[in-house]
């Protein structure tokens, strides 16, 4: 790659998604204790509409959505993906909102933490609803505009039209740094204004509840860095016990941070399923070079 070469940030991005959220929160735009149906009247008659903003923010929305069970061609994981991928199959106008209204619900809301990138669409269709903005626009005004970024960054669609800021976005490696950067007491390294403001990490500790962090993807963060006690919220994958944040892509992307250690460790990758875990690495870098 050449300096200046966008590369996919793949679930990563997912991370923008939470602090976006965060931002309309504080500015009193949000209320995490709403309900889905209040903000979205389309789904109302779904199972997403009692459920409160809170559990879908933090992955604890208790539905049928589950990452693991992409594959069943009639499941609605599946045909969220066929959705993004335009899927010969599928309607002309197939839409992302129309594979997450076929969301069952599995189990009650808040109980465990159960990955999915529905939750994360959501959370970007609540955040247009209630701005009258498209969400890249929310991107650029409220972060990626602040953050003294040396290129562009790339949002993908769907065939629909929708925004894809659950995995397909991109930008430089030096720009996912300095993105990191902003969650660190140096972020004013990159930027003029403070972007994530103090209350952001006390509401993300809060909302990481250790005793949800089970299932799929709560297993495999303990199994690969070899520790437990983690939480997840805000869309991080993984909120350690000492204040450390993790969010990984499907390539083997990685944004880890450390507020404590004023760190932030960030990189690329294409090796989806690969047999060595490097995200561990990045754990490892800052408990052995900064702790």
């Amino acid at each position: 790659m050449r300096d200046w070469d966008n590369h996919i940030w793949a679930s990563a991005a997912k991370s923008l998604v939470g602090v976006v959220s965060y931002l309309l929160e504080r500015d009193g735009l949000l209320d995490l204790d709403e309900t889905v149906g209040q903000y979205l009247p389309d789904f109302r008659g779904t199972a997403w509409e009692g459920l409160k903003v809170a559990d879908v923010l933090h992955q604890r929305s208790g539905l049928d959505i589950r990452e693991a069970d992409l594959g069943d061609p009639d499941h609605p994981t599946t045909l969220f993906y066929a959705t993004f991928a335009g899927a010969s199959f599928l309607p002309e106008n197939a839409s992302f909102a129309d594979a997450m209204k076929k969301a069952g619900t599995l189990r009650a809301p808040g109980e465990r933490f159960e990955y999915s990138s529905m939750n994360t669409m959501m959370m970007v269709m609540i955040a247009e609803a209630i701005t009258g903005k498209p969400f890249h626009d929310l991107l650029t005004e409220r972060l990626w505009s602040k953050a003294g970024m040396e290129g562009d960054a790339v949002l993908g669609l769907s065939p629909a039209g929708e925004p894809s800021a659950f995995g397909i976005f991109a930008s430089r490696l030096r720009d996912l740094a300095r993105y990191a950067t902003l969650y660190t007491p140096s972020w004013s390294a990159v930027a003029d204004e403070r972007v994530v403001g103090e209350e952001y990490l006390p509401k993300v500790y809060a909302a990481a509840k250790v005793a949800e962090f089970t299932g799929d993807m709560g297993d495999r963060m303990e199994a690969h860095f070899g520790e437990g006690g983690m939480g997840a919220s805000y869309q991080w994958d993984a909120v350690f016990a000492d204040g450390d944040l993790y969010k990984s892509g499907r390539g083997g992307q990685c944004i880890y941070i450390s507020p404590e250690t004023d760190t932030a460790v960030v990189y690329f990758s294409a090796s989806w399923q690969s047999s060595l875990w490097v995200h561990a690495y990045a754990r490892a870098i800052v408990q052995q070079a900064f702790r």
